[in-house]
Parts: structure tokens; C-alpha cells; sequence
């Protein structure tokens, strides 16, 4: 029976040993990535926003194109960064503008744009 103690004993300083001076190896790991990678992942995001959500901030009939330039021009001057655009759907011409992944994007936008554009709505 002392043997059997003394064995386990001598097993678990061995294993306590070991374990202390087997550790996990450590270091530091170094990524080389190409740098067009980064060109790949911005040209694919740019790719992507075709199936987007838009605003529609103003529509106008084919006769009165003017009003509709004139609200590009007024959003383009209080919104410089968001991206906006004329669209002619017959019988009317529309402004869109921005171009969202997700519609939470869009209505995140919308409740800004809706500041100065009321009637505007996420498409």
C-alpha cells in the first residue's frame, strides 16, 4: 500500500514538473499581405452597393425638371458626402440619393434628411 502512495506520489511531482516546464510555446506572428488586397476589398464594396437601398427625397413631372435640379442642388449643398442623382422613370423625374447596405443604414439617413426633405422615404 506505501508503494502504491509512493508511486502515485512520484507520478504526480513528475506530472506538476513537466507541466511546469512544458509550457505552450510563445512568439509573435507577422502577417505580409499584398497591398492590393486592400485595393481587391475596396473595389468589392464598391461592386456590392449595386443591390442598395436609396432615399427618394423629391419627384417632379417631366415638365418641371428645374424643381428637381433644384433639390439635388439644395441637398448637395447640406449633405456633401452622400451621393445623389436625378433618376427619369416615365412620367417623372426623381431624386435619389445615398447608397446603403442595409436598410437600417438607409432609415439611420433618413431620419437626418428628413430634417430638411419631409417627404422623403427609403426605397
Amino acid at each position: 500500500m506505501k508503494k502504491i502512495k509512493f508511486l502515485n506520489i512520484v507520478f504526480l511531482v513528475i506530472f506538476c514538473l513537466a507541466s511546469y516546464f512544458l509550457n505552450a510555446q510563445e512568439g509573435t506572428v507577422t502577417i505580409e499581405k499584398d497591398p492590393k488586397i486592400d485595393e481587391l476589398i475596396n473595389l468589392k464594396k464598391e461592386i456590392n452597393l449595386d443591390a442598395v437601398f436609396k432615399i427618394q427625397i423629391f419627384k417632379c413631372e417631366s415638365n418641371e425638371e428645374s424643381k428637381c435640379k433644384a433639390q439635388k442642388r439644395k441637398f448637395d449643398n447640406l449633405f456633401k458626402n452622400t451621393p445623389s442623382e436625378i433618376e427619369w422613370i416615365t412620367p417623372t423625374f426623381r431624386v435619389r440619393v445615398g447608397k446603403y447596405r442595409t436598410r437600417l443604414e438607409a432609415e439611420y439617413a433618413l431620419m437626418k434628411i428628413k430634417e430638411e426633405f419631409e417627404s422623403a422615404f427609403v426605397l
